[in-house]
C-alpha cells in the first residue's frame, strides 16, 4: 500500500519521455475511451471528457532504497496533464510482487543516471513520437524497461 504522502513524493524512473504511446498503449486506451488515442495529450483529453475514468487507469511503482518511483512514466503524465491528483492514483506497487519488474527498475534508474533516493519531478518530453521505451540514449522501439513492463502487464 502506497500512502498519500509517499504518492506525493513519488518520483519518474526516467528523464525523458516520448509523447506517443507504443501500439499495446495505443490500443488499451483507445479501447477503453471508445475513441483514438496516440498521445499522452489524447489520454489527458479523454480523462476530462470523461470518456476514462482516471480509477480505470493504473501507475506501477518500485520502491529502491526506500524511495518510490514511477514506471509508467506516460500514463501518469497523463493523469497529471488531466489534474487528477495523485491521492486520487490507482497504484500498483510491484516492489515485492514483481522481481524482474524491479531489475527492470534498477536497470532503467542506471540508464537515465539516476542515484536511488533522487528525485525526477518533472521528465521532458523527448518530442519523439514512435512509442515504446524513451529513455535516454536508446532506441525508443518499445523494448527496454518500459516495453517489457508495458508487454507483461498490457499497460501499454
Amino acid at each position: 500500500m502506497v500512502t498519500n504522502a509517499e504518492r506525493a513524493s513519488l518520483s519518474f524512473a526516467q528523464k525523458t519521455y516520448s509523447e506517443t504511446f507504443s501500439a499495446i498503449g495505443r490500443d488499451k486506451y483507445s479501447a477503453l475511451s471508445k475513441s483514438t488515442i496516440r498521445t499522452i495529450d489524447d489520454l489527458s483529453s479523454a480523462i476530462k471528457s470523461g470518456k476514462v475514468d482516471p480509477s480505470k487507469l493504473t501507475v506501477d511503482v518500485g520502491k529502491i532504497n526506500g524511495k518510490g518511483y514511477i514506471v509508467n512514466t506516460r500514463t501518469a503524465t497523463a493523469l497529471e496533464r488531466a489534474g487528477v491528483p495523485r491521492s486520487k492514483w490507482s497504484i500498483n506497487d510491484i516492489t515485492k510482487i514483481d522481481k524482474d519488474a524491479m531489475d527492470r527498475l534498477a536497470a532503467q534508474l542506471e540508464r537515465n543516471n539516476i542515484s536511488p533516493g533522487e528525485k525526477v519531478s518533472n521528465p521532458s518530453s523527448s518530442s519523439s513520437q514512435s512509442g515504446g521505451n524513451a529513455s535516454t540514449g536508446t532506441k525508443s522501439t518499445g523494448g527496454g524497461l518500459l516495453g517489457a513492463i508495458g508487454r507483461a502487464t498490457g499497460l501499454w
